[in-house]
């Protein structure tokens, strides 16, 4: 078994740069934990284009309507998006923004909110004669609507955004991103039709995201190698602390093109892809959750020099099964707090235990007991001279229950 000494499980982020893990020794271990969150982007620029293709770059104001004697005015909100590059899939999404002043002779509008497919940094440099930057904030794709009644001045509206809004953000993520506003039921014959009148660069101003989250790591194989890769759940059984996780995992090459993905529901069985050939090259695991689900997981990762006649060369698309054999080369572990790999001693003539479903579970299962006494129990968390041991991982209490 492997200690970890002055490290702690805790629940962590999940990690936007990928964990070095070391698998010059055949195999590596990784200990995290994973739930859905919400991720909120303040939006980077707002401002209006009139109808003659006109904006003032340094003007934060987001007015949309019709002035009479002047123009129809169409507003936009710029995000930058860069961290969603490797932060899950998105599940749904919602705009949120501050209504300083809603001005109506109709006592109601439709405001919707567009797809703008002109470049972003067009929209916020601005200028004049941009009618092709205007048309493009109302009359894309609709993202969502909502009516907006004439008393809903100083009020933060808040806006359900549909499937093609989050495609549009997934397609987009590691960017920047728009989104465009128009009234829809302006009365062109009629006085001053607006929303977010005296707006600018104050109040909320955000999208709103749940995404499932997810962890990364990153390897290096030299040489050809047949990986396979796991994760177990301890405390997913009955009778342990709880843990709803419903894994998955998805093995990515160098161009950060999918080349293998499990999850839960294939068996029932938390995720796992075996005996997969890889060649050369750097590749990323990443780890997530579906629906709701969370919970602590053990990713495991071993190699071996099986035969085989095709290799997945750090992008190509090529997979052959063939067998694994059983590794007990020693395991680096990962501290999910400090990200410090952690090499175990040499292997000596009682090998450490790997962190497996051998030994009809019983592995796992004594695994969870001790999970649950460092969880539930800290007054029981044993000491170790002066340096006390985070994680109650002994190895004589779990060779002697093994056997």
């Amino acid at each position: 078994l492997l200690v970890m000494q002055n490290a702690t499980l805790d629940y962590e982020q999940p990690r936007f740069a990928p964990i070095p893990l070391n698998l010059t020794r055949g195999s590596a271990t990784a200990i995290g934990y994973i739930e859905p969150r919400l991720v909120q982007l303040n939006t980077t620029d707002s401002g209006w284009y009139s109808s003659a293709g006109f904006h003032n770059a340094s003007n934060r104001n987001y007015f949309t309507g019709y002035v009479p004697g002047f123009a129809e005015l169409r507003g936009f909100w710029t995000f930058d998006i860069s961290s969603l590059a490797n932060i899950g899939t998105i599940r749904d999404a919602r705009f949120e923004v501050y209504n300083p002043q809603v001005s109506d002779t109709d006592f109601i509008e439709r405001v919707n909110l567009n797809q703008v497919t002109t470049a972003v940094d067009q929209v916020i440099a601005g200028g004049v004669n941009r009618r092709d930057i205007f048309d493009d904030l109302g009359n894309g794709v609709i993202y969502g609507s909502r009516d907006v009644f004439f008393y809903e001045d100083a009020q933060v509206l808040s806006f359900g955004m549909n499937a093609e809004a989050v495609n549009d953000l997934a397609r987009a993520a590691g960017g920047l991103f728009a989104i465009g506003a128009s009234l829809s039921t302006i009365n062109f014959s009629g006085g001053q039709q607006n929303v977010f009148g005296n707006s600018g660069a104050f109040g909320p101003q955000r999208l709103l995201l749940n995404v499932d989250s997810t962890d990364n790591y990153e390897f290096i194989l030299a040489e050809p190698r047949v990986v396979d890769f796991q994760i177990l759940a301890p405390g997913a059984e009955s009778n342990r602390f709880p843990n709803t996780i419903n894994s998955s995992i998805r093995i990515l090459d160098a161009n950060g093109q999918t080349i293998a993905y499990d999850d839960v529901a294939s068996d029932g069985q938390q995720a796992k892809i075996t005996h997969l050939p890889l060649g050369p090259g750097r590749y990323t695991v990443r780890v997530g959750t579906l629906g709701q689900s969370r919970g602590e997981y053990l990713l495991s990762i071993v190699t071996s020099t099986a035969a085989t006649s095709s290799f997945v060369a750090n992008g190509s698309s090529s997979f052959n099964s063939s067998a694994l054999p059983a590794s007990n080369e020693r395991q680096p572990l990962i501290s999910t707090r400090s990200n410090t790999v952690v090499q175990p001693p040499l292997a000596t003539a009682n090998p450490p235990l790997l962190l497996t479903t051998n030994s009809g579970g019983r592995n796992l299962d004594d695994l969870d007991r001790i999970f649950e006494q460092y969880l539930f129990n800290p007054s029981e968390r044993p000491e170790s001279g002066s340096l006390k041991e985070e994680l109650a991982l002994d190895y004589n209490l779990l060779k002697n229950k093994s056997k």
